[in-house]
């Protein structure tokens, strides 16, 4: 049985994982005009596909699914403000993102990795991004409504999970003053009112989750029925703007659902309710904090004699965008001062009683990050592993690695058990060799594996590792390889010599090629 990948989910899988949760590309009832054109989702599902294996050009292939998915989101939301806010804070995690991969290496699986992120900081910045430019978008002046409770788009565990879905279904019946049947079979007799009101316990009391069209074609149908219905005791005529903000919540209700199922299926639902606690206490610390900054804005706008809906977005653009400015400086700054307090200087995890003063000197948002991450100290296991990886690349950067100090280095990872975690560091030791010695082609081929094994795992390490490769395909004429390293090593961030600064043309990556084989 192979082990599991010690590695960080690609951009690319990341990618495919946002289309996926978010149903649009199922496409069952037509309601997207987008992916009329069956050709066009096929297209989107195989960038998906390529990008995920890390093929084609990376950078093109994302620049397009941004496109893509902005345009079938604002079909479905059709609300631009929401769309910004949703890019935006999807832009901040695609950046973060990208940094971790960048920076920092795992010796956990790719599974584990995941946890580390759910944990220590994914969901903390998407609600720290998606109140932000909420704030200033000024989303609260769009004219939808949401309901009233903030963690609607939170799982609730009782007697029996109520996913996000169920609970934004529930609010739309309490906006129309309506039973569910009554909502979705307003009349009685309508077969398809029969099935809508099926399919929508079938979501509450089962597994199944609809795809954002099959989603949409319920509301819809629904809408039109209640309009339509020849009784008027169960007779509704809902405003567009109403329409649209049921719209809105069931979208991003539907999604988290989905999220957190994925998350109970990998983790358990002990996990999963763990997780729900924490982001509900973390959405609701910045939200309070949020409060504030909108008390102040409004005032300062109650002020302003003349004014016009420019100015006004303006105004909230830029105060908060200042705010934010100011905060993440203040941050920086506790940040330093909290890392020279001695209960951070140890490996041990913080007492209670440390916990208990640190949020009341800092900012609380900020210091349960800071206490989540501290209690992924390494076992004594992790710890073998990172000494093992430690001597690894000492001995790579040795100008005289013999072949026993190797030899010796290989039983010491396989004596430990973690022949498949660092195969991709013996197999960069081994190329090492070889190209001191002036063996390329065998150098090529060790470089090429070590390459493979290594992606999205050992951080900055990846920067030596990706130029000694490029000189390895330069060396033994290896054109394509050469080519698609350096649109990896882009994609991700990672300076190539001799390309650094220029664009991704095939000339400027030709030029490099060629200074490589000489140096």
């Amino acid at each position: 049985m192979a082990a599991p990948s010690t590695n960080f989910p690609s951009l690319g899988e990341a990618f495919k994982f946002l289309f996926d949760v978010s149903g649009l590309l199922a496409q069952k009832h037509g309601q997207s005009e987008k992916l009329t054109d069956e050709r066009l989702k096929k297209s989107i599902q195989t960038k998906l596909a390529r990008l995920a294996k890390g093929e084609g050009d990376l950078d093109k292939s994302i620049s397009e699914l941004i496109s893509d998915f902005s345009y079938l989101l604002l079909e479905a939301v059709q609300k631009p403000k929401v769309l910004g806010v949703s890019i935006q804070t999807l832009a901040d995690i695609h950046g973060v993102y990208q940094n971790t991969l960048k920076q920092e290496g795992t010796y956990l699986s790719k599974e584990a990795t995941v946890k580390w992120m759910l944990d220590c900081w994914l969901p903390d910045l998407f609600i720290k991004s998606a109140q932000k430019y909420s704030l200033m978008f000024s989303l609260d002046k769009e004219g939808l409504d949401y309901p009233t409770n903030n963690d609607w788009w939170l799982p609730h565990f009782g007697e029996r999970v109520v996913t996000p879905l169920e609970r934004a279904w529930r609010w739309v019946y309490e906006q129309v003053s309506t039973t569910q049947t009554r909502f979705h079979n307003p009349d009685g007799i309508d077969p398809r009112g029969a099935q809508n009101s099926e399919n929508a316990s079938n979501w509450f009391h089962t597994d199944q989750l609809p795809s954002w069209s099959g989603l949409q074609n319920n509301l819809n149908t629904s809408v039109e029925m209640l309009a339509d219905c020849r009784n008027k005791k169960y007779q509704r005529e809902l405003t567009a703007e109403l329409i649209n903000s049921f719209r809105v919540v069931l979208f991003f209700a539907r999604m988290s659902t989905d999220i957190f199922r994925r998350i109970t299926d990998a983790y358990g639902i002990g996990y999963a309710k763990k997780l729900t606690q924490q982001v509900r206490a973390q959405n609701r610390r910045r939200t309070k904090f949020h409060q504030k900054v909108k008390i102040d804005i409004e005032a300062r706008l109650a002020n302003v004699v003349f004014k016009n809906e420019e100015h006004v977005r303006r105004v909230w653009h830029d105060e908060a965008s200042a705010f934010w400015s100011n905060y993440s400086a203040k941050l920086k700054r506790d940040s330093q001062v909290m890392q020279t307090m001695e209960c951070f200087q140890t490996e041990e995890r913080l007492s209670i009683t440390d916990a208990k003063k640190l949020l009341t000197q800092f900012d609380p948002f900020f210091i349960s990050m800071a206490i989540r991450q501290k209690r992924y100290a390494p076992d004594n296991s992790q710890l073998t592993f990172l000494k093992l990886c430690v001597l690894g690349i000492e001995l790579q950067k040795r100008r005289d690695l013999t072949a026993s100090e190797l030899e010796n280095y290989q039983a010491l990872v396989v004596e430990n058990g973690f022949d498949d975690e660092l195969r991709w560091l013996v197999e960069w030791l081994l190329a090492t060799r070889f190209s001191r010695s002036d063996e390329h082609d065998a150098a090529y081929e060790h470089y090429k594996r070590a390459f493979e094994l290594s992606k999205h795992r050992i951080g900055k390490e990846s920067y030596l590792l990706v130029n000694e490769f490029a000189s390895a395909c330069a060396k033994n004429n290896k054109w394509r390889d050469f080519k698609q390293l350096t649109s990896w090593a882009n994609h991700n961030a990672i300076p190539v010599r001799w390309h650094r600064g220029f664009d991704d043309s095939e000339e400027a990556i030709r030029m490099a090629f060629e200074i490589f084989k000489r140096t």
